[in-house]
C-alpha cells in the first residue's frame, strides 16, 4: 500500500530523527500483532537516528517485532569502521534488547557477488513480496554529499532495473565494492 503525506520540514536534523523514530513507532503501535521488516541505509545519515533511539525510544520500542535489514552494505568485515553493521551495532543494537535472530546483516567480509545473492535469497525467504519485488514495511534511506543513495552512484542506473534485489556496486571515488538494494 503506498500512502502519500504531505512533507513534513523540521528545523534540525535532532528534530527530523526524533520525528522519524516516533513515526515508526506509531506505526508499529497500530498494528501490534504483527512484525515489521524495516531496512536502513548507512553512512553518516542514520547515526544520529541510531543514537536517539538507543537512549531515547529504546524502552518505548517493541523490538521483539522489528526485524533489521540494510539497504547496502561496503564490502569489508563487521568490525571495520566502513561497516554499516558496525556503525549500527555500536550505536544501537548493543544496546537494545533485540534477538539477534531479527538482525539481518549483509556480510561484507564475504565474496560480493555471492554475498548479494545470498542477502537477496535471504530477503525472498522473510520479507513479504508482490510481484518478485520485496515489501519492506519501511526503508530509510540517506544521501551522500555527492548525491547518490543506496550506494547506487551516478553512471550504475542499471542497479534501479536488475532482476536481483541486491547487486554489487562500486564507489568510483574510492573503488570500493558495496552491496546495494536495487530497484
Amino acid at each position: 500500500v503506498i500512502v502519500m503525506v504531505e512533507p513534513c520540514i523540521y528545523s534540525t536534523s535532532v528534530e527530523t530523527a526524533r520525528a522519524i523514530i516516533s513515526r515508526i513507532i506509531q506505526i508499529m503501535e497500530e498494528e501490534p500483532d504483527r512484525t515489521f521488516n524495516i531496512a536502513f541505509s548507512g553512512g553518516d545519515t542514520p547515526a544520529l537516528m541510531f543514537d536517539l533511539w538507543a537512549n531515547e525510544y529504546a524502552d518505548k520500542t517493541p523490538w521483539k517485532r522489528l526485524k533489521i535489514w540494510w539497504v547496502e552494505e561496503r564490502c569489508v568485515p563487521p568490525e571495520h569502521s566502513d561497516s554499516n553493521y558496525r556503525l549500527m551495532r555500536m550505536l544501537l543494537l548493543d544496546t537494545i534488547a533485540i534477538s539477534q535472530e531479527h538482525i539481518y546483516r549483509i556480510k561484507g567480509e564475504e565474496k560480493p557477488t555471492r554475498e548479494a545473492l545470498r542477502y537477496s535469497e535471504l530477503v525472498k525467504k522473510y520479507v513479504p513480496e508482490k510481484d518478485n519485488c520485496p515489501i519492506f514495511d519501511i526503508i530509510l534511506l540517506g544521501m551522500s554529499k555527492e548525491g547518490y543513495t543506496s550506494s547506487i552512484f551516478s553512471g550504475q542506473e542499471q542497479l534501479l532495473s536488475s532482476s536481483q534485489i541486491y547487486e554489487v556496486s562500486r564507489n568510483p571515488y574510492d573503488g570500493q565494492s558495496r552491496i546495494s538494494l536495487t530497484g
